[in-house]
């Protein structure tokens, strides 16, 4: 709950939050957020406002987390509070939604932490985008054609073009939990239209 710390872990520890912030988040339910506010309290800036429903935002338990921010432990700046539990989640909790090793360790105050795990690159998908490219690095020494493409005989000497088609190959079935499904199929909907035109460039070529 608010303010406990996990004595064998001190990342693993809940922010202390006012009362006021305590009695709003009782009120909401999990995947809610401060649409399900009552009339009072409620925010001025968000007086007739639509957007911004992740603000005291709770996460679900069985869907892919929000993309953790630099204010991944603050519930007044996302969907970043937890599931059930009245307070948001930890910065161990954050980390292990970024695929940080549970043994992993910051460093600094909360924020600079906080800003660290939000900055970071999940180390799973790192290692998913180096097995494609990997995977697709084999294929081309081998002389076979990209997975994924309907084209054959034909060999990728580009390792640049591996890596566009490799990390379409990952991002089309994968969603990282940090990324979040939208930025995900984004980029992969950026390295089709950048591998088809470096494909068709090397055919025509």
């Amino acid at each position: 709950m608010s303010g406990q710390v996990d004595p064998n872990d001190r990342f693993h520890a809940a922010r202390r939050h006012s009362e006021i912030a305590i009695r709003r988040l009782r009120t909401i339910p999990e995947g809610g957020g401060r649409a399900d506010l009552p009339d009072n309290p409620v925010f001025d800036c968000h007086r007739d406002h639509k957007g911004h429903y992740d603000i005291y935002g709770r996460m679900w338990w069985d869907q892919v987390a929000p993309t953790q921010t630099s204010w991944c432990t603050n519930v007044t700046r996302g969907r970043f509070a937890h599931p059930v539990q009245d307070r948001a989640i930890t910065l161990r909790e954050a980390m292990l939604l970024q695929t940080f090793p549970p043994t992993a360790e910051l460093r600094g105050g909360v924020e600079a932490m906080a800003l660290q795990v939000g900055n970071a690159a999940p180390g799973l998908l790192a290692q998913r985008i180096g097995e494609q490219i990997a995977a697709m690095e084999e294929v081309s020494r081998s002389g076979g054609a990209p997975v994924g493409l309907a084209v054959a005989d034909a060999k990728i000497e580009s390792s640049a073009y591996a890596f566009l088609v490799a990390l379409h190959s990952l991002c089309s079935p994968f969603r990282c939990h940090s990324v979040g499904s939208v930025g995900v199929e984004r980029v992969a909907s950026y390295c089709v239209a950048i591998s088809s035109r470096l494909w068709r460039a090397r055919v025509a070529g």
